[in-house]
């Protein structure tokens, strides 16, 4: 087995700043959430039932609006814009022609990130301007 160095930094879930979708896809499967952020590793816990629970009647209420052209995909699902950036929102509403297989998906018509207390400032913050930027 081949042994990988990875970059490491202090303080909260950021790991580094010079990742890479390629590093990412090396790492083993952890019970935790893995997203890149410019570059920046995210490492954040499961997702509490209460979460699961919100994000579900969420899934719910858009699939029944969602129109025949469109899918709704729940996490974890990727969206790639870059080299640097995978993002997991936990709801997606992607068109049928960007989410052909695999686990990654086109520029979603629609992200929702379902608030936690560990995790809204960054869904608040870089990633709600990532998401704009992507359209």
């Amino acid at each position: 087995m081949e042994t990988m160095a990875l970059p490491v930094a202090e303080g909260g879930p950021w790991i580094g700043p010079d990742w890479t979708v390629e590093l990412l896809d090396q790492l083993p499967d952890p019970p935790a959430r893995r997203e890149l952020l410019d570059g920046a590793l995210i490492v954040t816990p499961p997702p509490s039932v209460r979460h699961q629970g919100v994000a579900g009647e969420l899934y719910m209420a858009l699939r029944a609006a969602c129109p025949a052209d469109h899918r709704v995909l729940m996490a974890p699902v990727d969206w790639r814009p870059d080299e640097h950036t995978v993002l997991q929102p936990d709801i997606l509403v992607v068109p049928r022609s960007l989410s052909t297989g695999g686990q990654q998906v086109g520029t979603p018509s629609l992200a929702v990130e379902v608030l936690s207390p560990s995790t809204e400032w960054i869904d608040r913050g870089r990633k709600f301007t990532r998401y704009a930027e992507g359209g």
